[in-house]
């Protein structure tokens, strides 16, 4: 895993980043970053915002939430890794997996970056780490939703060897593409 990384902001200066298991406290940055990056979508359909209860929720089950900060810990870019078992929000239920295999699934469910980095690879970067923690946990299948026309995500997980196995309707009627990659 990336622990540092050296970024060029959109500003221009240069900074160091620092990777961050992410803890219950860091839940208002959380917060505030998604609201940042929905704030500045054009399309408001190419992302839903978890409400601060599911966040929690996150940590209470053993998700794994990772941060990049900078010096100051300012969260600049935030992963999500969940294992959602037999649970309906599964979505290895989404690839028509049944039974015992749905334990086999982790799932990228959240990947953002604050406008002010973005065009430093970081989402890739963060996917990538994820997958590392899915190997970890001995997790073979990975799974993500991402909307279809949000092409800079899609092309990512494409890169990363991800296959778009469904094109559905999630979270309340929007288009997504269920996507899976089968780890090593």
């Amino acid at each position: 895993m990336k622990q540092t990384l050296q970024v060029i902001r959109k500003d221009g200066l240069k900074e160091e980043l620092r990777l961050k298991v992410l803890q219950t406290t860091d839940i208002p940055q959380i917060m505030a970053l998604q609201d940042e990056v929905l704030a500045l979508l054009e399309d408001k359909q190419l992302y839903v915002p978890s409400e601060q209860e599911e966040i929690c929720e996150h940590f209470e089950t053993g998700g794994i939430l990772l941060g990049y900060v900078t010096e100051a810990d300012v969260l600049v870019a935030l992963a999500i890794y969940l294992k959602k078992g037999y649970d309906t929000s599964n979505y290895g239920y989404d690839i028509d997996l049944e039974g015992e295999a749905l334990l086999q699934v982790g799932q990228v469910d959240t990947v953002l970056v604050k406008s002010d980095y973005r065009g430093n690879n970081l989402q890739f970067i963060m996917c990538q780490i994820l997958e590392e923690v899915a190997e970890e946990q001995g997790t073979p299948i990975l799974c993500a939703t991402v909307s279809p026309y949000n092409t800079f995500s899609v092309n990512n997980f494409l890169k990363l060897g991800y296959e778009v196995k469904k094109d559905k309707l999630k979270y309340g009627g929007l288009r997504r593409y269920v996507l899976v990659k089968t780890l090593k």
